[in-house]
């Protein structure tokens, strides 16, 4: 319902943050989720409190007992790959677009004073039987499934 603001996803490190994402609006314009989310808060799964958890459009709950095993960041310049599974400090993944730019907006806990940290970002999702399959969004904007 906000015109101005950019969209996006947020993924969470934590055992429940393993089976949802969030849909998010930036109305802050910060380029990152400002909010609280789970399965037991409103119809939307949003928390319905105060006023700065309103970035929350939806929680998306992963169908069929599968799991988003992990998230990563691959860094823009070493390339090397931050995931949250990985012993590295990363929390969150934000995958946000502000239109008109096609470009991907890529953050994390771990981005805080360097926007330019990651050219592309990848969830990693397991079904009950082991098998893998993986989104990868790039920081132009290309979206691909693998």
């Amino acid at each position: 319902t906000v015109f101005d603001a950019g969209y996006g996803i947020h993924f969470e490190k934590g055992d429940s943050a393993s089976t949802s994402f969030v849909l998010f609006a930036d109305k802050d314009g910060d380029e990152k989720f400002n909010g609280a989310f789970g399965t037991v808060y409103d119809k939307t799964g949003c928390f319905a409190g105060a006023e700065a958890t309103k970035e929350c459009l939806q929680v998306f709950l992963v169908p069929r007992e599968n799991k988003i095993e992990k998230f990563c960041a691959v860094r823009a310049i070493s390339e090397s790959e931050e995931c949250n599974t990985d012993g590295t400090p990363l929390v969150f993944l934000d995958i946000l677009f502000h239109r008109p730019d096609p470009d991907a907006i890529l953050r994390t806990n771990l981005s805080v004073g360097d926007p330019g940290r990651y050219q592309r970002a990848h969830i990693r999702f397991i079904s009950p039987q082991g098998v893998t399959g993986q989104v990868e969004v790039g920081n132009t904007g290309q979206i691909s499934v693998k």
